[in-house]
């Protein structure tokens, strides 16, 4: 039985941090996406979110090529590693399977840019295919080499040998394969009708099995060439294929299919042509593929299903590993090895100091080889687990200073297993000497925190076992933290024009509701922290309202906090504040001033984070704004009088206001409509002002009304009557 180092209550631990203090997170790493975003070194991770120890891997040989792009196995046990640039083949002997590095000699060297198909007969007789220009070359055991078939094409991509020993020859750019007898003659043996025939295999009936680019095409061909498509993939390159025992077929494709043509007769574009360099210059890198990868599986009764994708990986390889019955994928641009599960669950099984695994071989002895490009490695995957392997989590940014708390952690170990926990801090985004060291290892899940207080934390994980048979496993990681409680800020307070008020709006409070938790679909991740709650900014909609005045503010809190709002007056001739308004909730208020006394007025508002911290740790922020003029006395209108001049009325008046300039007068005669006049000045900018304004009038009575508003639209009205 195995030991369990469980998180003991942690989810309770962690309920009563929240509940013991509003301001009290924790950050947790849960399930593959949180996981796959660390480091890993010897360590595999699940698609359940489980790290555990990797498969050993160990470093075979070195044949120093930047690109190896074929591996194949001969009855006697050499491996034979095919790559360039140039073109070239590297046989290592089978004392490779030492602990020690194996010897590596070179078979073949040939003037092309490499080598990229490789096939071994019964009688260990070697064909390689060069590429680009390609040329079969055929190989004794002796190392005597000759061009053994020359294909009417740009490309061969996968080499086989047939039940009958004839030579299966893959190629591009027409999409073709070709047969080639015992003594080097070749004939067409089966049309893709697509551009490059990318990859093959047999199965245990002679059939074979050939992906294609770019309908992402995978074919059934009998040996009599009778071809049927078992499936479309949804990609475009079928880059590997593999034959199961029990007659199931996998396959890889990888990257997105241009869009259709509009219609039929459209032309196409020509799809991309493999990156080439000239003899002498730098090596090329395999090109970018958009659209990621995606594996299927077609059962025996012919039944297609996709098993696995990826939008980041490509991958080049497939192998079966016996040790599991597991599928392995080798992909780039992260060297990574998926080991898929029949069960559709699929581990990140080892990852190669490399950027892409590009060919992959299960020998014999029942390992499996994986090859590597930028740089070229020979690696073997052991069935062994590593003795020990580390995980170091991404740093997590608690956004401002903050005191880290209890880590917990669940993970299982067995007699001689171990799982150790470690944290360091720091105030830099990066992990380096600048940060704290690495703590000491934690006793068990619930610990305190050792590492010193910062924006930033990381924790490692190292997992080890005695047992190569049995692996430890972690899955979950716990950290609470207290962030420094920061001061809200008010960023701007600005004051509405005055006679308007804000909309109003109708909130609908709802009932009370007992405390929820939503979790999130199963395989997605869990925030780092709680959501806080969507706060709807309104936009200023005003509506005219006569005494009103208002003010708006913005304002923001570096912990996330929810912030409550006071509005405080004064006086000009005044030093103390008086509350108008507090516990606002909304970045706005307006308020009646028709009881305030005329005057000039201040504002402030005062922004707190109360309603998130308990009441000893809130803090509150203020900014004041103003000045701005309260005046609810309308003007005066004085000496009113109307002057005839026979057809022509000539009106006098002076208007005065004590707080704000006269803004317009307005005179109606006869109860018409009512129009504009002006000052004797012609402007109105003051506290005073003087009218003398003719108006056309026939003989006879008339009443005229005259009305004069001031800056905040108080308003005064008089009127006087006239005989003619």
């Amino acid at each position: 039985m195995m030991n369990k180092i469980a998180i003991l209550g942690f989810l309770l631990a962690a309920s009563a941090f929240l509940l013991a203090d509003s301001t009290t997170r924790v950050w947790e790493q849960k399930g593959f996406e949180d996981f796959d975003k660390g480091a890993v070194q010897k360590l595999s991770l699940s698609s359940e979110g489980k790290l555990l120890l990797a498969p050993r891997l160990r470093q075979l040989a070195d044949p120093q090529l930047t690109y190896i792009w074929a591996l194949a196995e001969d009855s006697r046990g050499n491996i034979y590693v095919g790559g360039g640039s140039p073109a070239k083949i590297l046989r290592i002997p089978p004392a490779g399977s030492a602990k020690q590095e194996a010897k590596v000699e070179t078979f073949f060297q040939g003037k092309e840019l490499e080598v990229h198909a490789l096939a071994v007969d019964a009688d260990d007789t070697v064909f390689a295919a060069t590429s680009p220009d390609p040329k079969i070359y055929k190989i004794t055991r002796d190392g005597k080499s000759a061009v053994f078939f020359e294909p009417k094409a740009k490309y061969v991509w996968a080499l086989a040998l047939d039940k009958a020993g004839g030579l299966l020859v893959a190629t591009g750019d027409k999409g073709e394969i070709y047969r080639v007898d015992r003594k080097g003659e070749g004939k067409l043996f089966y049309s893709t009708s697509e551009t490059h025939a990318r990859s093959m295999a047999l199965d245990r009936s002679g059939n074979i099995i050939v992906g294609s680019d770019p309908g992402g095409l995978i074919f059934r061909v009998t040996p009599e060439g009778r071809g049927f498509v078992l499936y479309q993939a949804a990609k475009k390159e079928v880059t590997a294929v593999e034959v199961a025992p029990d007659g199931s077929i996998y396959a890889a494709a990888v990257g997105d299919k241009p869009p259709r043509p509009p219609t039929a007769g459209a032309a196409q574009p020509p799809p991309p042509a493999p990156v080439v360099a000239m003899p002498g210059a730098p090596p090329p890198a395999p090109p970018p593929v958009a659209g990621g990868s995606e594996v299927y599986r077609i059962y025996p009764d012919g039944a297609p299903r996709r098993i696995w994708a990826s939008r980041e990986e490509v991958v080049y390889a497939l192998a079966l590993r016996p040790a599991s019955g597991g599928l392995l994928a080798g992909s780039g641009n992260k060297g990574k090895i998926t080991e898929i599960r029949e069960d559709d669950s699929f581990l990140s099984l080892v990852k190669a100091q490399a950027t892409q695994v590009t060919a992959l071989l299960r020998r014999r002895s029942g390992t499996v080889l994986a090859a590597t490009s930028n740089s070229g490695r020979l690696l073997e995957i052991g069935t062994a687990y590593e003795p020990e392997g580390w995980y170091e989590s991404e740093a997590f940014d608690a956004r401002v200073f903050a005191r880290w708390g209890r880590i917990f952690w669940r993970a299982e170990a067995g007699p001689g297993a171990a799982v150790a926990l470690y944290t360091r801090s720091g105030n830099m985004d990066s992990p380096d000497n600048n940060w704290s060291p690495w703590s000491a290892a934690y006793r068990a899940p619930g610990d305190h925190s050792t590492s010193p207080g910062g924006r930033f934390i990381q924790w490692k994980a190292v997992l080890s076992s005695t047992d190569g048979d049995k692996t430890p496993w972690l899955d979950t990681v716990e950290i609470a933290y207290l962030p420094r409680n920061l001061p809200p800020v008010i960023d701007a307070v600005e004051l509405t024009p005055p006679g308007y008020r804000f909309q109003p709006t109708v909130v609908v409070l709802p009932a009370p509701q007992p405390q929820m938790l939503t979790l999130p679909p199963l395989l997605q991740p869990r925030p780092a922290q709680p959501p806080q709650p969507p706060r709807i900014e309104l936009s200023a909609n005003l509506q005219a309202q006569k005494g009103w005045q208002g003010v708006r503010w913005a304002a923001h809190d570096d912990n996330d906090d929810t912030l409550s709002y006071a509005v405080y007056f004064r006086a000009r001739d005044e030093k103390n504040w008086k509350l108008l308004k507090d516990k606002l909730a909304d970045k706005f208020h307006a308020w009646d001033s028709t009881a305030f006394p005329d005057g000039v007025y201040y504002v402030k508002v005062v922004a707190s984070d109360a309603p998130s911290n308990v009441e000893t740790e809130a803090l509150t922020d203020e900014r004041e704004a103003g000045p701005f003029l309260v005046d609810n006395t309308p003007p005066a209108i004085g000496a009113l009088k109307a002057v005839n001049e026979g057809y022509r009325l000539r009106i006098v008046f002076h208007a005065a206001d004590a707080a704000s300039p006269i803004k317009r007068a307005e005179y109606s005669l006869d109860g018409a409509d009512w129009k504009p006049m002006l000052t004797t000045t012609r402007l109105s900018d003051s506290l005073e002002e003087d009218y003398d304004f003719p108006i056309e009038a026939g003989s006879g009575e008339h009443t005229i009304a005259v009305r004069v508003y001031d800056r905040v639209d108080n308003m005064a009205i008089a009127r006087v009557v006239v005989r003619n």
